[in-house]
């Protein structure tokens, strides 16, 4: 029963606060706003911005491209008409065709703003996706251990500066920046209040954009311990049990997917609704069926440090299809 609750109120809560707003409430129960990852073309085409901004902008470019949007806002409506949008599109290389604009004004042209207008936040939401809450408890524990262990409500930027690795930024390890010019965009980052200090929502906001630019858990956790020089390992003693199912796609393929699952998370093989988002969410799609194929071999099992973190197995060829 409280597995059942928590996750009706995962699918309402858009944006992953913890709080759930009139807005939200109302908009899911009476599907009063279209769901962009509600509807498959429109997550295909998401999908397709957001790997073309981080293709083309590295792991910080989703966070830049918000940036723009709300800067071209310069009236602070929080919305901006179609074609400026498919323009700052443009200037990253993701092209938009006839059809996918037509898209875009379906789920992102909301009232009261005028029509033809694409509202910033939502479409921002769209392309990020959801936040897995297995994410958040990383940040926690960053933010509860490392950045703020007295309890402060906000960090001074000078202090998290201190804190912060930049030898492993992902675009200094690459090149893109030198080390001197991540140090320098940092409070461009992350101070959105603009007061010279860093709070948790300033935070979690932050690495919700990068979260997006990163496919697994695994990716998401190094890329924290990396940058605050933390180990996981130590104290995360969260139980899992690895669970694996047997998916039948509708291709007429089948693959093995092993999850490490929480003991006290809910997980029903059966339930496919629940299991296609599951599985969406770990980049499988179009799914028909899903049984249930027991414990995951040892393995597999990752252990209670990589929630989440799957291991993928293909059918061999000649069970490839479905009989």
């Amino acid at each position: 029963m409280l597995a059942g609750r928590r996750a009706l109120f995962d699918r309402y809560d858009r944006d992953t606060t913890e709080d759930l707003s009139y807005e939200e409430l109302a908009d899911g129960l009476f599907r009063l706003k279209p769901h962009p990852l509600a509807d498959v073309e429109s997550r295909r085409l998401m999908e397709k911005i957001r790997k073309g901004i981080v293709t083309s902008e590295g792991i910080y470019g989703l966070r830049y491209f918000g940036f723009n949007l709300r800067t071209m806002d310069d009236q602070k409506l929080g919305y901006l008409p179609v074609d400026e949008l498919l323009v700052c599109l443009k200037d990253v290389n993701v092209q938009i065709a006839d059809h996918e604009k037509k898209l875009l004004l379906k789920f992102f042209d909301l009232s009261p703003a005028p029509k033809g207008t694409i509202d910033i936040t939502e479409f921002m939401r769209g392309i990020r996706g959801k936040f897995l809450k297995s994410r958040i408890a990383l940040l926690e524990r960053v933010w509860r251990e490392k950045i703020a262990p007295t309890g402060a409500q906000k960090v001074p930027i000078k202090e998290v500066l201190r804190l912060i690795d930049f030898t492993h930024d992902p675009d200094v390890f690459t090149g893109r920046l030198t080390r001197e010019q991540a140090i320098r965009d940092f409070p461009d980052l992350w101070d959105k209040n603009l007061d010279g200090f860093i709070n948790w929502h300033e935070f979690v906001d932050f690495y919700r954009d990068i979260s997006a630019a990163l496919e697994t858990e695994a990716h998401f956790e190094m890329i924290l311990r990396n940058a605050w020089s933390f180990n996981f390992v130590e104290t995360n003693t969260i139980k899992t049990i690895g669970r694996r199912v047997l998916v039948s796609l509708k291709n007429g393929h089948k693959k093995y997917v092993d999850f490490d699952v929480p003991e006290d998370e809910y997980f029903n093989p059966d339930d496919l609704t629940f299991m296609r988002k599951k599985l969406f969410l770990r980049g499988v799609k179009d799914v028909l069926m899903v049984h249930d194929a027991g414990l995951a071999p040892e393995k597999h099992k990752t252990g209670a440090t990589s929630r989440g973190i799957v291991a993928e197995q293909a059918l061999g060829y000649g069970s490839m299809r479905a009989g």
